[in-house]
């Protein structure tokens, strides 16, 4: 039995410092959580010194004896006072580097860690701060705009605090609708890029993205995720594109890659891809397939003039609409 309470306290980790007042819930909940499983004097979980009913109510039924023991318990006597000032300690702990702190002080010379909690559910409870976490959840997600995939605000990052003012504003109360949230989310979408438009417009013209935050949320992220590599494709072989027309690298070919497209990492296939396929491939991975045909086809035309004094590299044929998977496919080339 011992035992198994010494896991249950290992399994529960404190909630860490309050520091930001909008969080209240979530720290309410983990002080809740880690009082109930760490055990004071008699064995008994340290969750009843904070109990909402001083006493037990008539007739009370209990789930179980752990609950029994928190609701019954007496809140008075020698051993009570010991559990009571180790709670105002750890509740000390973990707020002392916050505003929540300002609230316990009063409490601090005699250790009430029962008066002390009261005094912050009062508080963060109350009507004048349940109108500010609100207010400044509202104000984050107006604030909050996306113009494409920066280094410091990426898409993720925009998602997070969308989702972050809905927890607060749950938390007292205020419910927004799916429809509503996906409303929010679309408007500050400031990226005007072609495949941003047509996901916002598929999403509006769908009820079951319309109507989902979620669905509307995954639909725009691999919308800009497969938007991204393609960019990155684009970019790829513009560069190679150029250093096959300036005869960089050695002897003239633009690059180290062999003719058979042998070099360091994994064999990858050259040959033709399927749609599904040619999106499932990473931008590392596109990348070696772009140098691996183009080294590929500059053989090929090398060979080609040799014996019939061809003009025009294989390779700009097939540099031509690279990002649409080109049909000309070298089957047996593959590249470690």
């Amino acid at each position: 039995m011992a035992l198994a309470a010494q896991e249950e306290e290992l399994v529960v980790k404190p909630p860490g410092e309050f520091k930001k007042d909008t969080k209240w819930k979530g720290f309410k909940e983990g002080a809740i959580a880690y009082l109930n499983a760490i055990k004071g004097k008699y064995n008994i979980p340290l969750a009843y010194v904070i109990r909402e009913n001083a006493n037990p109510l008539p007739n009370q039924v209990f789930q179980s004896e752990h609950h029994r023991l928190i609701a019954v318990t007496p809140l008075q006597g020698i051993e009570y006072e010991e559990d009571n000032g180790r709670v105002f300690g750890l509740l000390k702990s973990w707020t002392i580097n916050g505003h929540a702190w300002t609230r316990m002080r009063a409490f601090n010379s005699v250790r009430n860690g029962r008066g002390a909690w009261l005094a912050l559910v009062n508080h963060f409870e109350g009507d004048a701060q349940r109108d500010r976490v609100k207010d400044h959840a509202y104000a984050l997600i107006a604030a909050a705009k996306y113009y494409g995939e920066k280094k410091r605000f990426t898409f993720e990052t925009y998602i997070t605090i969308h989702q972050d003012a809905y927890a607060d504003l749950e938390q007292y109360g205020e419910l927004i609708s799916e429809e509503k949230r996906v409303r929010d989310l679309l408007t500050n979408i400031k990226d005007n890029s072609p495949a941003t438009n047509a996901a916002k417009g598929t999403i509006l013209a769908t009820p079951t993205l319309r109507n989902s935050f979620s669905n509307a949320v995954a639909h725009l992220s691999t919308t800009l995720q497969l938007s991204q590599t393609l960019q990155d494709g684009r970019n790829i072989s513009a560069t190679q594109t150029q250093g096959g027309r300036t005869g960089g690298g050695r002897n003239g070919r633009g690059g180290r890659v062999r003719g058979k497209g042998r070099g360091r990492g994994r064999n990858i296939f050259l040959g033709s891809y399927s749609p599904d396929q040619w999106q499932k491939l990473s931008s590392a991975d596109i990348k070696k397939v772009y140098e691996g045909r183009q080294k590929s086809a500059e053989n090929q035309s090398q060979g080609a003039s040799k014996h019939s004094g061809a003009t025009r590299p294989i390779a700009a044929a097939q540099i031509d609409g690279q990002l649409s998977e080109p049909s000309v496919a070298h089957n047996t080339a593959q590249m470690e």
